[in-house]
């Protein structure tokens, strides 16, 4: 095999490129001699492995489009093959001419890449919103516990008041004891006081006739008897 060079690809080397981009990489799978070069006959395997006639072994080539069979020596396998040429089947040709296609198969990635970079861009703007929402929902349970925290502090304090409501309830039904109830029942009967029962009270002079209170009181209401039991 002969030696090549990086050179042999420069702009300003007399290699020239064909206009079909598609050729530009087709090359010999073990030696890498590029077919535009032309410099070996290049051949198209059946198992789509690309080998120039050097590399090639056991070739039976009875014309130049008739196919024939060849050790690839990528798989190890006998392949059938082809010579790369004009004359090539339509089927062949697609694979190393794809210009025909070029320009329906640009529309379609165009497509493709506008509604990439939408999904792109509706992703990057939920991502945004959803960021909002999480900051908000943060905002939202901090203020749910403090109200939390301030209505069980409330719920306490209601349940205390409770207690005392119901011990003033229960202080309020129990029997008052014996000596209340028999000051009111004299109180009641008799329905008078003796101011004699006093203790300290100097008993009023019958002749005169005192003012109380900007009241005058009479002889007989003074000398009226009544009870007053002190307590």
């Amino acid at each position: 095999m002969e030696r090549e060079s990086f050179d042999d690809l420069n702009t300003n080397s007399n290699l020239k490129l064909p206009k079909d981009v598609g050729l530009y990489w087709i090359h010999c799978n073990r030696c890498l001699e590029l077919y535009i070069r032309k410099r070996r006959r290049i051949f198209l395997l059946s198992c789509n492995h690309m080998i120039c006639e050097k590399c090639a072994t056991t070739l039976a080539i009875n014309h130049i489009n008739v196919s024939s069979e060849v050790n690839c020596p990528i798989c190890n396998k006998t392949q059938r093959y082809r010579v790369l040429c004009n004359v090539m089947p339509a089927h062949a040709k697609e694979l190393l001419n794809p210009e025909p296609w070029r320009e329906p198969n640009e529309r379609i990635l165009n497509f493709q890449a506008k509604q990439r970079e939408s999904f792109k861009k509706g992703m990057f703007r939920k991502r945004t919103e959803m960021e909002k929402v999480k900051r908000k929902c943060s905002a939202l349970e901090i203020n749910s516990k403090q109200k939390y925290e301030k209505y069980e502090q409330l719920r306490y304090e209601r349940k205390q008041l409770e207690r005392e409501v119901l011990k003033i309830k229960k202080f309020e039904l129990q029997p008052k004891s014996k000596y209340f109830q028999t000051t009111e029942g004299d109180i009641s009967t008799n329905g008078m006081f003796n101011l004699n029962t006093f203790t300290g009270v100097k008993r009023a002079n019958t002749n005169t006739h005192p003012r109380i209170s900007g009241h005058n009181i009479s002889h007989t209401a003074l000398s009226k008897s009544f009870s007053l039991n002190i307590f």
